[in-house]
């Protein structure tokens, strides 16, 4: 007896898909937030940095901030990283960069107006009409895998699940 239409198991043929692309934001950023309150942040960030630091656990991390200039406490790990430093770091970023996967005709750009689209990363479940909720599992994690590779619109993977 064959499955009745709604209880038929899809073929991937059967699922119509844009061609990839990406996309552009055509609308203005939003700004949440003034460009004083920006700045006021930016500000009570730098503070933090330079006088009270934060803890780096990774030696090797230490030692590349030490070859930056910044103070390190190794007695506690602590990092202190002068304006400065973080003035000439934040110049040297670029506003746009590209990701380039093998295949090179889906290049991924971050920045700017362009848009990418990933799947969620690392929740500790998986859910779906048929089985609900659950802990995530080796199995969910390959078949989130397989379909976030498999549709046009996901540009960037990633780890859909902890298994546990």
């Amino acid at each position: 007896m064959r499955p009745s239409a709604p209880h038929r198991r899809r073929r991937a043929s059967d699922i119509v898909q844009q061609s990839w692309r990406q996309l552009r934001n055509p609308l203005p950023k939003l700004r949440i937030i003034s460009d004083d309150e920006v700045e006021a942040l930016h500000e009570a960030a730098l503070t933090i940095l330079e006088r009270i630091g934060v803890r780096c656990a990774v030696k090797e991390a230490r030692g590349i901030f030490a070859s930056a200039g910044a103070l390190i406490d190794e007695a506690d790990g602590r990092v202190r990283v002068g304006r400065d430093i973080i003035d000439a770091a934040l110049k040297a970023v670029p506003s746009e960069i590209a990701l380039t996967p093998r295949n090179r005709g889906r290049t991924v750009t971050l920045g700017g107006d362009h848009l990418t689209t990933a799947a969620v990363l690392g929740p500790p479940h998986a859910a779906d009409l048929v089985r609900g909720r659950r802990t995530g599992t080796l199995a969910d994690l390959s078949e989130l895998l397989k379909l976030t590779q498999y549709f046009n619109v996901v540009q960037m993977n990633g780890w859909p699940v902890e298994p546990l």
